[in-house]
């Protein structure tokens, strides 16, 4: 046990973790991936107080948490899940005042899994695994007398079916916002009460249009407006055809995507550039102020305001800068920080102005708006969601602003905006704008990024696009928010079941594309052809119009109208569903999928150092590259009357219950 503390005591050290071993408290800032200005601590202390743990137990806490660290390498959340499940651990012993960490063995382990049970622990499942996994590394580093040995024992718990009608209607009142409340946000946006709440609804205008997390939101910072020409292969600026030749151009927002914190750039559709663009327009302008004072004491370490320490300042001037109802209140607020007057002028206090910038400084947000690995990546200055301290109290008084304490505009705020916190007024309380029912409304940041990603559903996107649009890594996330109820998901599809034969339906499909009744980027790109070049178009129409779900490229054995298909349009990345024949169509059509998808892989390679998560893009366009040329290669083994798979050993789109479900941590 020695040896393994002093091992982690070292690597301590060696990560350069603020403050001291000893210490009840360890700040994540500087080691960990933080994002905002919220510091983040690990609690070495007694489940429910704040009395720190035994020294024995705290040491033994504190480098197996560090083990953790050095094996699965976790962010901040489920970091602290497994010193929970550590400090659990202490509460079970049976004597906590010299308690032993050599004394934990596997009926220990059960006991913590028995109380959660007792107190019915909603994540029961995932704090079993944390406690599988310090279980293990107890074992392997042979800190107890006896081996742990610890299985939990405890099922995962039943998922979430992805298309239950009856569930999708129940989770859409709280995973999606109600036509009146978007109805009623539309009327607060284009109509605000003052510049302050402007700056709130600005803030929730890119929200909506980026359909960002929140916190990513929240950080934009302020050069974060990209407008370019759109440029063809031959890096040739595209021109509109009319009178003045002007170029297409296309328009991004520069963010910081949560999972990783790389820069990256979201491009905007063309019906939320107006929106994003009056947005950024109208932040940068009513926020100037409180940048100027956030750069001046970024530029000035230590300092409040400009003026001099040793300068004695009448009352009247600390009121303009420290908002108060009632000089009065002022002077209780100063007393209370500490600061007492040097003098009485015709029985108006004075300040020395050392004490009362020194007093406020203990106030004052951190200067770093987003972190990583200890360094510093965007300052409170260069934000765009910026506001004074007190500047959105719309139910207090309006003298009740800092103007000394510049920070960024928080969740808090903007879920008091949108009435989800109810001591606040929202901005539809203040025009007494209600739910259809009379209730009040109250929207939750999240809900717009479930909105924006079922629109994208709904208007025909491909998965990758969806994953690339939201900002995910993972493209299994879309379905979780994709909230379209099978009657509406199956809609669409039943027409196919109308008809006669394969050729009729790529004929319905064709013709929705060109009548404007299917819409999505495959419409989009044809309209943009026949603008240009009809005969081509009608040739990309030809090749491509099957795919949206009836494919041209072979046979797809998935019954939409059971499972809508997780691999749309991702046939060749080692669908089980396809199946090849000797039809030369498909065999011609398969062949021009092939050199267009070289070229994509081409134009993915030449950009992919200015994309974060590129490479992961990249890697799929090339098993997609090497599926189509396996189907190619199948053509002439298959017959008509007998279609062969082009991935015999490949999983098709649904997947069994069990294999659905993973711990989080």
């Amino acid at each position: 046990m020695d040896e393994f503390i002093s091992r982690q005591r070292k690597y301590f050290d060696a990560v350069k973790i603020p403050g001291n071993w000893e210490d009840s408290h360890w700040c994540a800032d500087d080691w960990l991936e933080v994002r905002g200005v919220k510091s983040r601590q690990f609690p070495f202390t007694i489940l429910g107080t704040v009395t720190p743990l035994p020294e024995k137990f705290s040491d033994f806490s504190k480098a197996l948490f560090l083990a953790v660290h050095q094996q699965k390498r976790p962010k901040f959340a489920a970091l602290n899940a497994y010193l929970i499940g550590i400090r659990r651990l202490y509460d079970v012993l049976p004597s906590t005042r010299c308690a032993d960490p050599a004394d934990l063995t596997n009926d220990r382990f059960h006991d913590v899994v028995e109380r959660l049970k007792r107190q019915n622990y909603k994540n029961l499942y995932d704090a079993a695994n944390c406690l599988e996994v310090l279980g293990s590394l107890i074992d392997k580093y042979k800190l107890t007398t006896q081996p742990i040995g610890f299985v939990s024992g405890v099922s995962a718990p039943a998922p979430r079916l992805r298309h239950d009608p009856k569930a999708e209607r129940e989770a859409l009142p709280s995973k999606l916002p109600s036509k009146e409340a978007m109805v009623a946000y539309a009327q607060c946006t284009n109509s605000p009460i003052n510049e302050r709440e402007e700056i709130l609804l600005r803030i929730i205008d890119l929200h909506i249009a980026l359909g960002t997390r929140i916190n990513e939101s929240l950080l934009i910072p302020l050069d974060c407006w990209i407008e370019r020409d759109v440029r063809d292969r031959n890096n040739s600026v595209i021109s509109k055809d009319n009178e003045e030749a002007s170029p297409y151009t296309e328009c991004g927002i520069r963010y910081f995507p949560e999972k990783g914190f790389e820069s990256r750039v979201h491009w905007l559709a063309d019906s939320d550039v107006p929106l994003a663009k009056r947005a950024v327009e109208r932040l940068t302008f009513l926020t100037r102020n409180v940048r100027k004072t956030a750069a001046w004491q970024h530029d000035n370490p230590g300092r409040l305001w400009d003026i001099s320490p040793q300068e004695i300042v009448p009352r009247s001037l600390v009121h303009r800068f420290v908002g108060a109802s009632k000089a009065y209140n002022l002077d209780r607020l100063l007393r209370k920080l500490g600061v007492q007057p040097v003098r009485i002028v015709a029985r108006e206090p004075e300040y020395l102005a050392g004490d009362v910038e020194r007093a406020f400084m203990a106030r004052r947000p951190p200067q770093a708006a987003l972190k990583k690995d200890g360094k510093v990546i965007l300052e409170l200055h260069a934000c765009l969601a910026i506001a004074f301290t007190g500047y959105f109290r719309f139910k207090e008084r309006d003298e009740s602003v800092n103007y000394l304490l510049p920070r960024l505009v928080s969740f808090t705020d903007i879920s008091g905006a949108l009435g989800n916190i109810e001591s606040a007024e929202s901005i539809f309380d203040r025009r007494r704008l209600t739910e259809a029912d009379g209730s009040r409304i109250s929207l939750r940041t999240h809900q717009s990024r479930h909105w924006r990603n079922t629109l994208y559903k709904l208007g025909g996107m491909t998965e990758i696009q969806q994953a690339l649009a939201m900002g995910r890594k993972d493209i299994r996330q879309n379905s979780y928010y994709q909230h379209v109820a099978l009657d509406t998901e199956l809609k669409f599809h039943s027409a196919f079941v109308e008809f006669q034969s394969y050729h009729e339906k790529v004929k319905y499909l064709q013709a929705g594309i060109v009548s404007g009744r299917i819409r999505g980027a495959l419409a989009e790109t044809y309209h943009d052809l026949a603008a240009r070049d009809p005969v081509e178009a009608e040739a990309f129409l030809e090749t491509h119009a099957g795919g949206v779900h009836v494919t041209l490229w072979g046979i797809c054995t998935n019954d939409f109208s059971r499972e809508p298909c997780t691999k749309h349009l991702q046939c060749f990345d080692n669908c089980g569903h396809l199946h090849r024949t000797n039809d030369a169509r498909e065999a011609d059509n398969l062949k021009k999928l092939l050199q267009l998808n070289l070229q994509v892989l081409q134009k993915m390679e030449a950009e992919s150092d200015v994309e974060a998560g590129a490479d992961k893009w990249v890697e799929e366009q090339k098993r997609k590259i090497v599926g189509i040329r396996k189907a190619i290669a199948l053509g002439p083994q298959v017959s008509t009357l007998n279609p062969i798979p082009v991935f015999p050993g490949a999983k098709g789109a649904a997947t069994s219950i069990k294999a659905k479900r993973g711990s989080s941590v």
